[in-house]
């Protein structure tokens, strides 16, 4: 993976707090080490979609070069910083705090801030994998430890800035916002893999693929609930007024199938202005999701087909006419505008349009094609798939598939909901799933199970249809 290295200015001040001559050589008993440590953040909620003041809680993390066992962690305590190592306690037993040219960096993650954890590889040095959140960081800044008296004091002020260039932040208000819940695609950004802190102190990041689903963090801004999302920007549209269309969508917290999505479209809008080395990338409040164009139970993955709704047909589920998700929803034999019944013992070969005629005047969906779930933008050769057990029973079975996009990284869930002539078969162990394509005078249809195969079959039989709906 290509791995991009983002450089921030530091404002880091360093002050001595004694006369004593400052220690330039030897290593310090970091065991008699007292951290007096101020942070300020230099950037307002106005501005940036990060906490508007210290909260406990907040953890501050610092970095030493030439250390890579340990690390201080500063957690503010109501009204002050405590100081601890990274195992929680005080000894700092493994902080080798040799001030001899040394640099410190520090770092800031404002939601839910994983465990950094140190590693070998292409780039060393401390990552903070998964790292769903922004990140702000003083770098590479040489500090200065004066012994003093018995404990030594290392005493610096923190001025924590945000790392600006390319990323672009937005707020969607929620009274009860869930992690995991939202995310939001749009192709002219990119999402975050990784922060990493190399051995010399510099903030590293390594960015997913353009059109990656931006995740939704949990966030309090101005007093307001919500989530909170950031992204990269691609460079051709700084500075430059741009069309961008946004897909809102719900997930299951868990296990991140798409439920339902959101539409919304800025025309001619400029999100980031570049002026020498003065950068302009205000937060973006949006509106909540009811102010969204609701799109229904679909989800655009992201690779140019259409959009795939996210159940399968079933027609007692008026409005949108589809399951849930996890849901088996009704059986068809190909060609037929109602559920199976075993009366209809003969396959007509009626053409699959009378299908989509049926259910596109109750709904807003059509049939795949053959193309469509295997041709060049099919969603076979977009996704990774992946079979899941025991997630939740579908009529005694635990089985589907999950597809996952390789181009914005959303979901789709296809139960195992087998097949049906007198009566339901291989439930559980596999799933069958109409196109509206023939092949030889006889239907194409998929199967799922821990692969996928290509079924022609002829249509008196009831298999699944999972709908998709043009742009």
């Amino acid at each position: 993976m290509k791995k991009l290295m983002m450089m921030v200015a530091a404002l880091l001040m360093l002050a001595a707090c004694t006369k004593e001559n400052p220690v330039n050589d030897g290593t310090i008993d970091a065991s008699k080490l007292v951290f007096n440590i101020t942070v300020n953040r230099l950037d307002g909620p106005s501005t940036k979609g990060v906490k508007q003041d210290w909260e406990t809680g907040d953890v501050v993390y610092l970095f030493f070069e030439g250390n890579t066992t340990n690390y201080a962690k500063l957690t503010f305590n109501e009204s002050t910083w405590d100081c601890s190592d990274k195992d929680g306690g005080n000894s700092y037993s493994g902080l080798n705090l040799d001030a001899s040219g040394k640099k410190l960096t520090a770092v800031y993650l404002p939601y839910v801030p994983p465990t950094p954890e140190y590693a070998e590889g292409e780039d060393t040095g401390w990552y903070f994998s998964g790292a769903k959140a922004f990140i702000l960081t003083d770098e590479s800044v040489s500090y200065t430890v004066n012994t003093g008296d018995i404990p030594a004091t290392l005493t610096a002020t923190l001025n924590l800035t945000v790392p600006s260039w390319g990323i672009v932040q937005f707020f969607v208000p929620d009274d009860e916002p869930v992690a995991g819940k939202m995310a939001m695609t749009e192709s002219h950004f990119q999402s975050m893999d990784y922060y990493y802190v190399v051995p010399g102190g510099e903030v590293g990041y390594s960015p997913f693929g353009r059109g990656m689903a931006l995740q939704g963090i949990p966030a309090t801004v101005n007093g307001d609930t919500g989530y909170y999302f950031y992204g990269f920007l691609q460079s051709e549209a700084w500075d430059t007024p741009t069309t961008y269309s946004f897909q809102l969508v719900e997930q299951d917290p868990e296990k991140k199938f798409a439920i339902r999505s959101w539409t919304k479209t800025f025309t001619n809008k400029t999100l980031y202005t570049v002026s020498g080395d003065v950068v302009s990338n205000a937060a973006v409040q949006l509106p909540a999701p009811s102010d969204w164009n609701y799109v229904g139970c679909f989800v655009d993955l992201g690779y140019g087909g259409p959009k795939w709704a996210t159940g399968n047909l079933s027609v007692s589920t008026a409005p949108d006419l589809l399951a849930g998700p996890l849901e088996a929803g009704n059986y068809f034999m190909w060609g037929y505008t109602t559920p199976y019944n075993s009366s209809d013992s003969e396959y007509t070969g009626a053409y699959s349009l009378e299908v989509d005629a049926a259910y596109g005047a109750n709904g807003y969906w059509r049939m795949p094609s053959n193309e469509e779930f295997y041709g060049d933008q099919g969603l076979l050769n977009n996704t990774t798939l992946s079979w899941k057990m025991g997630w939740t029973a579908l009529g005694g079975s635990r089985a589907g598939v999950l597809l996952t996009s390789n181009k914005n990284g959303l979901s789709l869930f296809l139960p195992a909901a087998g097949w049906q002539t007198s009566e339901i078969t291989a439930l559980g162990s596999q799933g069958d799933y109409w196109t509206s394509t023939k092949s030889g005078g006889n239907p194409v249809s998929y199967r799922f199970n821990e692969g996928w195969s290509t079924v022609i079959a002829r249509g008196n039989v009831g298999k699944s249809i999972r709908p998709v709906m043009d742009y």
